[in-house]
C-alpha cells in the first residue's frame, strides 16, 4: 500500500500545486476566511466529503470514514489565515487581496491537508479508521483553535490523536523534523505603566521622570532572562512599544511599555510575572516612582506527546529515507495555538523544511514556499494516517 499511495501522490503533484496557488491568491486574515473556507469545502465536497462549515466562526471540518472496519480517529489540522502584509514576491499567482498575503505559508498547509484528503479518499476502502480533517481559522491571532474547540471540533467523533505541521525556513528543503516535549513558545502579553510626577523639561529636579525610569526598566527587565532564568531553558522578553509624553519640553506623568513573553517550558512561563514585578519595583523605587504590571496569559507552548511523537517518527521512517527524518534540535519561541489541541488530546506537531530560499523568512513580504515540498507534506500526512490505523 505504501507504493500505491506514493504513486498516487506522484501522479497528482499538479493538483497539489494548483490547490496551493488558488489559495495563495485569496489570502484572508483572522475570522474573515470566507472565500478560503468556501474553496476548501468545495474541493472536499467535490471528492465526496460531507463538510461542516462555520466551526469556530469560519473553520471547516470533514470526515473520511474508512471502509475496512471500525477503528481509531485521527485528526489532521491545517491553519487557513493569512497576514496583513502587502505581497512583494512578484509571483504570477500573487495575492489578489491588497494588503493581505500568505506570508507564513498557510496556503501550503491547506494544500497539503487537502492533497492528503484527496489521496486518502482514493484508498478509503482500505482504511481501518476515521480521518478528521480540521481547517482552522485565526492561527496568527492566535484564537482559532480555541474557537473551534469551544464549538465542539474535538467531539463527535473524539479524535484519538492529532497531527499538524508547519513549513520551516532554515531546514533543508523537504526535511521532516520533530521532537518530543516543547516545540514552540507560549505567547503572553504585558503592559507596564511607569508613573512618576510630570513637570517642566527645564526643571527635572522638581519631577519624578517616568521616561528615565522606563529607560532603565527596559534594560533591567532583561535580567529576568539572563539572571533570573535557567540559561538552558529558552525565554524571550521583548518590549515592542514605548508610549509617553506629547511635547518636547514637558516631562510626562506616565510612560507605558508593552511587549511579549515567550517561553518553551510552562514552568518558566509561570515564574515570569513575579520576576518582572520584582525588577520593576526595584528600579522605580530608586527614582521615587511606581510600576504597575498588567500581565495577560496567552496560549501555552506546543508540547508534543512523547509516546505519540515517537510512534510518528517511526511511521515517517517507514515511508521516507532515514536522513530525511531528523530530530528537531531545539524548540522555537514562535507562537502556535495548535498547543490547545495538544492540551486536550495526544498528538504531535512537526516541521517541513523549505530551505534558505532567497533569505526571506516567515512573515516577510517576499516569502514563498517552494512547491516541491507540497507532495512531501501530503505524503507525510498519508503515511501517519495509514500507519496509525495499521498499528492500532
Amino acid at each position: 500500500m505504501n507504493e500505491r499511495i506514493s504513486q498516487c501522490i506522484t501522479d497528482n503533484q499538479g493538483l497539489f500545486v494548483q490547490l496551493r496557488r488558488d489559495l495563495h491568491r485569496i489570502p484572508e486574515t483572522a475570522f474573515t476566511e470566507t472565500k478560503t473556507a468556501a474553496y476548501v469545502a468545495a474541493r472536499l465536497q467535490e471528492w465526496g466529503y460531507t463538510t461542516q462549515e462555520g466551526v469556530g466562526q469560519t473553520g471547516v471540518v470533514a470526515l473520511l470514514e474508512g471502509g475496512a472496519g471500525h477503528g481509531p480517529v485521527l485528526a489532521v489540522r491545517a491553519d487557513m489565515d493569512a497576514l496583513a502584509v502587502t505581497e512583494q514576491t512578484g509571483l504570477p499567482f500573487t495575492s489578489e487581496h491588497p494588503g493581505r498575503m500568505h506570508a507564513c505559508g498557510h496556503d501550503s498547509h491547506m494544500a497539503m491537508a487537502l492533497g492528503a484528503a484527496y489521496v486518502l479518499a482514493q484508498f478509503r476502502h482500505a482504511l481501518a479508521g476515521t480521518v478528521k480533517f480540521i481547517f482552522q481559522p485565526s492561527e496568527e491571532q492566535p484564537t482559532g483553535a480555541g474557537a473551534m474547540i469551544a464549538d465542539g471540533v474535538l467531539t463527535n467523533p473524539v479524535p484519538d490523536g492529532i497531527v499538524g505541521l508547519h513549513n520551516w525556513p532554515g531546514l533543508p528543503v523537504g526535511q521532516l523534523a520533530l521532537r518530543s516535549g516543547p516545540v514552540t513558545g507560549s505567547v503572553d502579553r504585558f503592559e507596564i505603566t511607569i508613573a512618576g510626577r510630570g513637570g517642566h523639561g527645564a526643571k527635572p529636579h522638581e519631577t519624578v521622570d517616568p521616561v528615565v525610569m522606563a529607560s532603565h526598566c527596559v534594560l533591567a527587565l532583561q535580567a529576568v532572562v539572563s539572571r533570573l532564568n535557567d540559561p538552558v531553558k529558552p525565554l524571550v522578553l521583548t518590549i515592542g512599544a514605548i508610549h509617553g509624553g506629547e511635547a518636547f519640553n514637558v516631562i510626562p506623568h506616565e510612560v507605558c511599555l508593552t511587549g511579549t513573553i515567550r517561553a518553551a517550558d510552562p514552568a518558566v512561563q509561570k515564574l515570569v510575572p513575579d520576576q518582572m514585578q520584582q525588577v520593576l519595583n526595584g528600579v522605580t523605587a530608586a527614582y521615587g516612582g511606581t510600576a504597575a504590571l498588567a500581565y495577560q496569559w496567552g496560549i501555552p507552548s506546543v508540547v508534543n506527546d512523547a509516546a505519540f511523537t515517537q510512534r510518528t517518527e517511526g511511521y515517517l521512517r517507514r515511508w521516507f529515507p532515514d536522513d530525511q527524518v531528523v530530530e528537531l534540535a531545539e524548540p522555537s519561541l514562535v507562537g502556535e495555538d495548535y498547543s490547545l489541541f495538544l492540551e486536550a488530546i495526544p498528538g504531535t506537531f512537526f516541521f517541513l523544511g523549505t530551505g534558505a530560499g532567497d533569505g526571506f523568512g516567515l512573515h516577510h513580504p517576499k516569502y514563498s514556499v517552494p512547491e516541491e515540498i507540497l507532495s512531501i507534506g501530503v505524503k507525510s500526512f498519508c503515511a501517519i494516517v495509514w500507519e496509525f490505523f495499521s498499528q492500532k
